[in-house]
């Protein structure tokens, strides 16, 4: 009895320790009963595994079986998703997949099998932007302001305390394709969300496809992305806030019908100027393919730097935007050199810089930032220009030796075989 007793008092003791922390996560104790479920269900005629509930324990997810999310999903573990997986989303409830503080997900798709993410509504050809809410990853890296209206339902993410930590790793995604996503969670939209990611995160092609709100975004942290499109958005392809610090690499934005009547390809936010950290990403060959230039065109902002962001952009394209780059009260910080637009080409766009009451970017005009207007042969978004490149290497080893601007070169489609 006496060894019970204290047995006992040694799981408190365990329990109030684990809990300790000002910010709690959950926490994962061996032994306890899965909280999640997994059950066959037949919808619209498809055999379908369908996930409910909090997985509590490591599971992988076989492309045997196709499978069907429903309600919000939380990942308190180890995710890991096989190459050529199919995840439905229901539609009749807020469904989103959450991966939490400290747990990971492990989707490794290729080229002929990526990953999959889309509406159940697509399995007869009907999905539509916003179908569902798409994926968030909670990191523990820090960030200087977090929605409490987002936090209430997905759960806290990044740190506000003495566990930030800015490598965070929560796991790699490669080849994963996104689809109709982006539903409202109490006032934020987005397809994919990187919310105080890490840096030791990998994320390599990833495709958003007819999001609502934001296809990408990026919520404080130092997450990295390389190899990335966000196809048709409905609002901004790209989106960083709240501190983002991290790089990005060959990021495609493109646009090939009218949504709505003005969008916005990237935009850039922080907070308060004197709120740390602030934003302030580093980014290279990005391509950006408006739909027009002319007045009687829906409006495509190319990159727009507003509420105090910093950052940098280098060797890449934009076009067929009615405004290509502005910053709003940015003079400041372009002054210092900390908000830069160098080594860049903007071709046949109106204006190519856009001059406001609220921001003044003609000054990346001059000479010593070496953005020039040099028309290039494009396929869409596929094409390139090998001239006054900038060698972002020497910024960081992470980043890879290119002699070109822009993120398709007409020799190396990376984006054939896994995006649609």
């Amino acid at each position: 009895m006496k060894r019970l007793k204290f047995q006992f008092l040694t799981l408190i003791l365990l329990l109030i320790t684990l809990f300790a922390s000002c910010e709690k996560d959950t926490v994962i104790l061996t032994g306890l009963l899965p909280t999640y479920t997994i059950e066959d269900v037949t919808v619209q005629g498809q055999n379908l595994k369908k996930i409910t509930g909090s997985i509590n324990e490591s599971i992988t997810l076989s492309n045997s079986n196709s499978y069907l999310l429903s309600g919000i999903v939380f990942v308190e573990d180890t995710l890991t998703i096989e190459p050529g997986t199919i995840i439905y989303a229901e539609t009749n409830l807020l469904t989103a997949l959450i991966i939490n503080r400290k747990a990971r997900i492990e989707a490794t798709g290729t080229a002929t099998a990526p990953v999959v993410f889309t509406s159940v509504n697509e399995i007869q050809g009907n999905g539509q932007s916003g179908d569902w809410g798409g994926i968030h990853i909670n990191g523990q890296a820090s960030l200087n302001t977090r929605s409490t209206a987002l936090a209430d339902i997905i759960g806290k993410y990044g740190r506000t305390d003495n566990l930030v930590n800015d490598e965070d790793n929560s796991g790699v995604m490669k080849y994963l394709r996104v689809e109709f996503a982006g539903k409202d969670i109490n006032g934020s939209a987005g397809a994919f969300n990187l919310n105080a990611v890490g840096s030791e995160t990998q994320i390599e092609y990833l495709q958003t496809y007819k999001s609502n709100g934001q296809g990408i975004r990026f919520r404080g942290g130092k997450a990295r992305l390389k190899y990335a499109l966000a196809t048709q958005t409905i609002g901004k392809g790209y989106r960083w806030d709240a501190g983002w610090r991290g790089y990005g690499q060959f990021w495609i934005a493109n646009y090939t019908q009218a949504v709505q009547d003005t969008l916005t390809a990237i935009e850039g936010r922080s907070g308060a100027p004197n709120d740390p950290p602030v934003s302030a990403p580093i980014l290279s060959n990005i391509t950006i393919v408006g739909m027009g230039n002319t007045g009687a065109d829906p409006q495509v902002r190319g990159i727009r730097f507003r509420d105090s962001t910093l950052g940098k952009v280098y060797n890449s394209i934009i076009t067929q935007c009615r405004r290509a780059v502005r910053a709003d009260y940015s003079q400041s910080t372009i002054d210092a050199g900390t908000l830069v637009f160098a080594n860049n080409n903007l071709f046949y766009n109106q204006p190519d810089y856009y001059v406001g009451a609220s921001g003044d970017t003609s000054v990346f005009g001059l000479p010593q930032y070496n953005n020039t207007s040099n028309v290039v042969s494009m396929n869409g978004y596929i094409g390139t220009d090998t001239g006054g490149t900038f060698s972002i290497q020497t910024i960081d080893s992470w980043f890879h030796t290119v002699n070109y601007k822009g993120a398709v070169p007409s020799g190396n489609n990376w984006t054939q075989g896994w995006t649609r």
